[in-house]
């Protein structure tokens, strides 16, 4: 079975020290009937990933390591904040482990983005990194720092939340 799969990357493109590297680090990613592989492997051609780079490999882990109805679970959820297919498509380009979030966790942190933070969801479908944050041990504290930076002046209203997650 991966034998067959490293073969279909190949023909599609993939160097060898790529498809290598995704057999190492994630073989099981690999082990995916070759029928489904294939399928997967031009599902991320077509949303334009290159296959030279470790994006597309990437991409197809992700998709690889779920179910379709998991997928589709997932997709609805992002959905359910007002999110369209080409923001989450957009958003899963950006960062394929994007979508490997748990549903609870997609909820839990779009919820808080949207509701608590009146952040658009299109926003953060531009910054998908976001949601590989873990809400209780990093988003909420910063932005508990920031609430109190602003309100003591020390810093401008107009600071944005990205900033203050860039460089992780």
């Amino acid at each position: 079975m991966v034998q067959p799969n490293i073969s279909v990357l190949i023909s599609h493109g993939v160097p060898e020290s790529l498809a290598l590297k995704m057999f190492l680090i994630r073989p099981t990613s690999l082990l995916v009937r070759t029928s489904r592989f294939s399928e997967i492997v031009s599902e991320v051609m077509k949303l334009g990933f290159d296959p030279n780079t470790s994006g597309f490999v990437l991409a197809i882990r992700v998709m690889a390591e779920m179910s379709k109805t998991l997928w589709e679970q997932k997709v609805e959820a992002y959905k359910s904040f007002g999110l369209s297919n080409d923001e989450i498509y957009s958003a899963f380009k950006r960062q394929p482990l994007f979508m490997i979030v748990s549903e609870k966790k997609i909820k839990k942190s779009m919820a808080f983005f949207v509701n608590k933070l009146k952040m658009k969801p299109l926003l953060i479908s531009k910054n998908p990194n976001l949601l590989l944050h873990s809400l209780e041990k990093r988003i909420i504290p910063r932005c508990s720092v920031l609430q109190l930076l602003l309100s003591k002046g020390l810093i401008k209203a107009d600071t944005s939340l990205f900033q203050v997650f860039e460089n992780d």
